[in-house]
């Protein structure tokens, strides 16, 4: 009599299913056994090239029945890849445009083939891999907190960047305004020559006569023809013969006024006449 076989078609099935493991099953149970995160798992074992090893089955849905199948697809591949950039087990972007049917639940390993091969490469291979999950599976989509965590270092290594350029830019404006300010030439010669500008213009507003109507105009050329040029050295102009006469010619509007005259030419004079040039 040959060796006893299986005593029904259930304990054939069930035996069927316990060769499979599922994506989910392996990620999850790795992650928990060493505490890293799923994202790294995942990395780990798409750089082995595990996603596309010969020995890939899928476990193919059929209402409540389920049987093995081989694959020839990069269906798993797929799956590592979304777990590394998502940092959990969700389904491939592409899952139903190009795989017959399956997800993370769906697509998995030989149990005893995948087992084999964590241990040849000196993989973790906690003894949890060795039976059936009997946990149900996590949501497809449900994201675990360490996802969030990285998305969350991420999004904090964005802004330290961005807050790390920002920084420089401003430090360089500062720097060419620093540099701008050093090569300023010095003004001080320049504000010191405008003080004494105001200074000389007070001064000359001392000395316009409020009022410049009239005698006023006629006495200061006056003392601008006459006087203007003259030091002691030189002999004085004289009242009568000279300064009289040319105030006649040229201002008329007095002419007929010898009072008016000489009172021009005596206001014009610089000092007090010596009584000897009175003519």
């Amino acid at each position: 009599m040959g060796a006893e076989g299986p005593r029904s078609f259930s304990e054939t099935r069930a035996a069927r299913l316990a060769q499979f493991i599922s994506y989910r099953e392996a990620i999850t149970k790795l992650a928990a056994a060493t505490g890293e995160s799923m994202a790294i798992i995942a990395s780990e074992l798409k750089a082995i090239d595990l996603g596309s090893h010969r020995h890939v089955k899928v476990l193919i849905q059929h209402g409540p029945e389920r049987s093995n199948g081989d694959i020839q697809s990069s269906a798993l591949d797929d799956l590592l890849s979304e777990t590394i950039n998502s940092g959990s087990i969700r389904s491939s972007s592409r899952a139903g445009q190009i795989y017959p049917v399956g997800g993370p639940d769906e697509y998995g390993w030989f149990r005893e083939e995948f087992i084999v091969m964590l241990r040849r490469l000196n993989f973790p291979c906690p003894d949890t891999l060795q039976n059936p999950s009997d946990t149900p599976p996590v949501a497809p989509d449900s994201t675990p907190p360490e996802a969030d965590a990285l998305d969350e270092i991420a999004r904090l290594k964005t802004e330290i960047a961005r807050l790390e350029n920002l920084r420089q830019t401003e430090m360089a404006e500062m720097c060419e305004k620093l540099a701008a300010a050093n090569d300023m030439p010095d003004v001080s010669g320049i504000e010191r020559e405008r003080d004494e500008a105001w200074q000389e213009v007070e001064r000359l507003k001392e000395l316009v006569p409020p009022r410049g109507e009239f005698l006023i105009p006629i006495v200061v050329k006056v003392q601008k023809q006459f006087w203007v040029d003259w030091d002691e050295s030189k002999p004085r102009p004289k009242a009568v013969e000279e300064i009289q006469p040319w105030i006649r010619e040229n201002f008329p509007q007095i002419g007929d006024s010898n009072a008016l005259i000489q009172a021009v030419e005596k206001v014009a004079c610089p000092f007090d006449r010596n009584p000897s040039a009175k003519k």
